[in-house]
């Protein structure tokens, strides 16, 4: 599988090549935006950013729908390239994006844009006063504009499965009916069986860690796993993510909590297997849609990877824990590791998707996929969304959110215009479990970079060269996510079973 990386562009394609970098350069842009408005930006500049993106926006559309780049695209289609070149990979890309964004309007992208920016600061507000009446008026507003863009894709067969092909291509409810009642089965067989055996002490988890002195620890763990600082860099948010203004600018986030030192160290690492991944990629794809992952659903399968198969393993921590010690010996001297692993392990319900196990964190995206396929097909109203938020986790987990902290505002997708994101997290999870079972069968390196020589070898350096079903088969042997190895994985290492 040969992504031609040390061959240059045909030299025929460069007044497209300079369209496309020319609208990348946008797109990074608006990035910095989006990375500022949850970083850095003040409270009182949310009207303006929104106005910013939405101008900016509305030109990234012109120019993804200009004429002129569509007979650019039309007169490289019609060049003749080997169907597993770089060349072809690019042109079916592009051919797709400008499907997409041609069908449409300018005016709707740019409200949408706006819409977005409002609707995320008044999530920040509710999210901080924990009420969520706060954004139901904004949210409102900005489902009707999701479903209005969906509305553009009537081929897709649904609303909802417009918005699935944007965050993974291809994807269909369909797709889902077939994946989600096995797993979600299997799942909570798994978690009664664990939940009957006796649960490990974690109560050092829970003692006064420096926050400095957590985020100077990330730093050298992050650094050491391979995330490279010359081109990245680390920050605070509200909600732990990872964005990118090209190849050579790659920006993780985290947060961090002087009594839950864990959650700041595994959404480092978290982060930072999608960073990894984004700064792994062919740099002959720099400035076109190749220099992204092959679909998100591949980059959750990255960061949930490092997160939880690697980065909860005894080979990961034998690297890292006598740092972790030697950071905080008041708390950790007279922890063993084979304890500290038992803790960071720890399956238990919980409320809050990030910082959930990870049996118990698919479950959680179930629920949210239920509820917001209710919402894009208008079967729930977003005033009930709390209640019935509450009540549908309460059912799956047998405990109920005492505010909307803990409920309907823990996340910010919807509150930014990512209805259809939620699912690339399960596929993620799936995925990577496959990847293990094929790549490390014979067991897990026992340093971090040897993984990540391996998985730059095989999955980042090829960007977005393939169709993610493509990909996977390719990986794999099979386009579709495969239930079984993912449960296999759980079930060897919280039960003991051998596969």
């Amino acid at each position: 599988m040969s992504n031609g990386q040390e061959r240059p562009w045909d030299p025929r394609l460069a007044p497209l090549l300079k369209r496309t970098a020319e609208i990348r350069d946008l797109n990074a842009a608006l990035a910095v935006l989006g990375w500022d408005q949850q970083v850095y930006m003040p409270s009182g500049a949310a009207a303006g950013r929104a106005a910013q993106l939405e101008t900016l926006t509305v030109i990234v559309h012109e120019k993804s729908t200009d004429p002129v780049y569509g007979a650019l695209i039309r007169e490289a289609a019609a060049m003749e390239f080997e169907p597993d070149s770089d060349e072809a990979a690019l042109i079916r890309r592009l051919e797709r994006d400008f499907r997409k964004k041609q069908a449409v309007p300018a005016e709707l992208a740019g409200r949408i844009a706006r819409q977005c920016g409002e609707t995320q600061s008044a999530w920040e507000a509710a999210y901080a006063a924990s009420d969520f009446r706060l954004c139901a008026e904004s949210l409102k507003k900005l489902l009707a504009l999701e479903r209005e863009y969906a509305d553009c894709f009537p081929e897709a067969g649904s609303r909802y499965n417009a918005m699935l092909d944007d965050y993974e291509e291809g994807l269909t409810t369909a797709t889902l009916d077939v994946i989600i009642p096995p797993l979600k089965q299997g799942l909570e067989t798994l978690l009664a069986e664990i939940m009957a055996k006796p649960a490990p002490e974690d109560s050092f988890l829970y003692r006064d860690y420096d926050t400095d002195a957590q985020l100077a620890f990330c730093r050298r763990l992050t650094e050491a796993m391979g995330f490279d600082y010359t081109h990245g860099r680390l920050d605070l948010s509200t909600h732990p993510f990872t964005t990118d203004f090209g190849l050579d600018d790659v920006r993780i986030t985290t947060r961090v909590r002087r009594r839950e030192p864990a959650n700041c160290i595994f959404s480092c690492i978290h982060e930072c297997g999608h960073a990894m991944y984004q700064q792994g990629i062919a740099r002959k794809y720099a400035g076109t849609p190749l220099s992204d992952g092959a679909s998100l659903a591949f980059h959750e399968s990255q960061s949930r990877f490092w997160e939880n198969i690697l980065g909860r393993s005894p080979e990961f921590w034998r690297n890292f824990y006598p740092d972790l010690v030697r950071t905080f010996p008041a708390n950790l001297r007279d922890v063993p590791l084979d304890a500290f692993l038992k803790a960071v392990n720890r399956v238990r319900p919980s409320f809050i998707r990030t910082e959930s196990d990870e049996v118990t964190y698919n479950l959680h995206i179930i629920l949210r996929v239920e509820l917001e396929r209710a919402l894009i097909d208008d079967r729930i109203a977003v005033d009930d969304l709390p209640g019935i938020w509450n009540d549908a986790f309460e059912r799956s987990f047998g405990i109920r959110p005492a505010n909307d902290r803990e409920g309907v505002l823990q996340d910010v997708h919807w509150y930014s215009g990512g209805v259809g994101y939620f699912p690339t997290y399960m596929l993620g999870n799936l995925i990577g479990a496959t990847l293990k079972e094929r790549f490390f069968a014979d067991g897990l390196p026992e340093t971090p970079r040897d993984a990540l020589d391996l998985l730059r070898d095989r999955v980042y350096r090829f960007g977005a060269k393939y169709a993610p079903s493509d990909f996977l088969r390719r990986l794999t042997g099979s386009s579709v996510p495969d239930v079984a190895p993912f449960l296999r994985y759980l079930r060897e290492k919280h039960l003991g079973e051998v596969k």
